[in-house]
């Protein structure tokens, strides 16, 4: 046979263990219809203890279903409450101090809506200072100006008709179709255009050594050197295009008491011919071509000089500012000596930007 009543105080035990003093405590925080939601028929079972009536059976069953109901986890639960009226006291203080008297007052302005809004702001010094600098700029004849809509379109179209006429006979259909050239597929080829156009734009630039005062052209073949030429005053960006060689002298003349010529024509890269290098770099370039029997001149003669221009294209070594060296390259006359006075070098460039 069990022991009963050792099994009903340990019930009682684990049922004191969940619903502590602290827990119970808690439930003064609720009020009592909430507190005793018990049935009659549960109360009963407390008169039936007392009488004696019910066996620890019955005792022990209703042990278990409490046990059951108040579980653990539910018993916890009571802890929620540990702050009761206190904590939502707390809570209502401060609703409380949110919405005080004054700022509760401020509802009464909306309790005859835009009227007693209308009042209220009017009422109040600022609202009638910007009220009244409103008033000012909306003056009579600027309300007056509302009166020019009162025919609707035609009052408009009455009004613009003479500067309408006007756009119109200026805003011409060949006008109208300049805007075509705005169209998207037509700018790109309106920028190439340009870029093209500015290709073409060539400007040329003349560049002169000093003076050399004689060249003198013998009869045995010879390499002579001219004056150096200086490039610089070529614009940042700029690109040489085509260069030419130029020869100038002031005089010419035969010292040889029989007439005289060049002997020989040019052989190119080899003899009789005027050449250009980059600075003593790069190797030099054939520049001015001559003929056999060119120069001819009477027995000890005198004769103005002349310019001399290459026809081949050296923009391939002469390309930047830079100090360009000329020369004439085993040059020959068929008897000492045709002479070259007062003589420069020069250096033609076109360009572009």
């Amino acid at each position: 046979m069990p022991d009963w009543l050792a099994m009903l105080k340990g019930y009682i035990d684990d049922l004191e263990t969940r619903l502590t003093a602290a827990r119970a405590g808690y439930l003064d925080n609720i009020n009592n219809a909430q507190l005793l939601n018990i049935s009659a028929a549960r109360l009963g079972y407390i008169d039936l203890l007392a009488d004696g009536v019910v066996g620890l059976a019955v005792i022990e069953g209703l042990v278990d279903d409490l046990e059951t109901r108040l579980t653990a986890a539910r018993a916890g639960y009571l802890d929620n409450l540990s702050g009761g009226a206190v904590a939502l006291n707390t809570d209502m203080t401060t609703l409380l101090t949110r919405l005080s008297a004054l700022r509760a007052g401020y509802l009464d302005n909306l309790s005859a809506g835009a009227v007693a809004l209308a009042a209220t702001a009017l009422s109040n010094v600022q609202w009638t200072n910007a009220l009244a600098t409103a008033l000012g700029n909306y003056t009579a004849v600027r309300a007056g100006y509302l009166d020019n809509l009162s025919g609707g379109a035609v009052a408009l179209a009455a009004s613009w008709t003479s500067a309408l006429a006007t756009a119109l006979g200026s805003y011409t259909a060949i006008r109208g179709g300049y805007l075509d050239e705005l169209a998207a597929a037509n700018i790109p080829a309106d920028i190439d255009e340009l870029k093209t156009s500015k290709g073409r734009q060539l400007f040329s630039m003349d560049s002169w050594s000093v003076p050399q005062e004689e060249v003198a052209i013998p009869a045995v073949a010879a390499t002579l050197a001219l004056p150096n030429v200086v490039i610089g005053n070529l614009p940042a960006g700029a690109t040489i295009v085509r260069a030419y060689a130029m020869l100038k002298f002031r005089i010419i003349e035969n010292i040889n008491g029989a007439a005289n010529k060049l002997d020989g024509a040019t052989v190119a890269a080899t003899s009789q011919v005027v050449q250009v290098q980059d600075s003593g770099a790069g190797g030099w370039v054939d520049a001015i071509n001559f003929v056999d029997d060119q120069f001819g001149l009477a027995a000890s003669t005198r004769e103005g000089g002349d310019v001399l221009i290459g026809s081949i294209d050296i923009a391939n070594r002469v390309d930047a500012n830079d100090t360009y060296s000329v020369r004439y390259l085993l040059a020959k006359a068929d008897l000492l000596g045709i002479n070259w006075n007062d003589c420069q070098a020069g250096l033609r460039i076109f360009y572009s930007v």
